[in-house]
């Protein structure tokens, strides 16, 4: 868990250094943030063996210039991995959560003014914690497995298009993908598909 607090406290030291220098260049553009909030799916690489989970993802950004704009994203999914035994299968619970600092390309208008297509590129970290398991052993006894949590850092790449509403609210559909390196296993990916909401102010 300390590693998980200092990855994040890096990102986010990154992430303001990067906004106070942007602001720094772009004095002459009116410093615009957007808050936004989503939920969907998220497909685990089948190296993994995690079920296909729901997903929650939370981010705040600041605008830079006219297309670029920097992102803080958090987001949450609860998974479980199925586990096969001799007699029968049980399953393993695990909390999932990404965070990501994030370089986001977009478009203000494509075909219409309310249309505006993006894409995203971020570094960040994948954190698996695992709740503590009871493996019955027979004859009444049983173990109680408390696994560590794992700090994986990955790579996030990704793009989606929004949709204006009002015109402070905006309404949009993005793709994820998570690329990351296991020892063990070598190069895997995660996908997920949001729906959202974002506010800019």
């Amino acid at each position: 868990m300390n590693r998980w607090i200092d990855g994040f406290g890096f990102l986010l030291g990154t992430a303001l250094i990067g906004t106070f220098s942007g602001v720094g260049y772009c004095q002459d553009l009116e410093p615009k943030f957007q808050l936004q909030g989503s939920a969907g799916f998220i497909n685990y690489d089948k190296a993994l063996e995690f079920e296909p989970s729901p997903y929650f993802g939370f981010g705040a950004g600041l605008d830079i210039s006219n297309v670029l704009q920097l992102n803080l994203s958090l987001s949450y999914s609860p998974t479980r991995q199925r586990i096969l035994q001799a007699a029968s299968d049980w399953y393993a619970r695990y909390h999932t959560f990404h965070y990501c600092f994030v370089l986001k390309l977009r478009k203000h208008q494509f075909l219409r003014e309310w249309l505006h297509p993006f894409i995203n590129i971020g570094v960040g970290a994948m954190v698996i914690n695992p709740q503590s398991v009871h493996l019955e052993l027979g004859a009444g006894r049983s173990l109680k497995v408390e696994p560590p949590v794992e700090h994986l850092w990955n790579m996030r790449f990704g793009g989606g298009i929004s949709v204006g509403i009002f015109r402070h609210l905006q309404i949009y559909l993005e793709v994820r993908r998570y690329v990351l390196h296991l020892k063990s296993i070598g190069w895997i990916a995660n996908n997920a598909l949001l729906l959202g909401f974002s506010t800019r102010f």
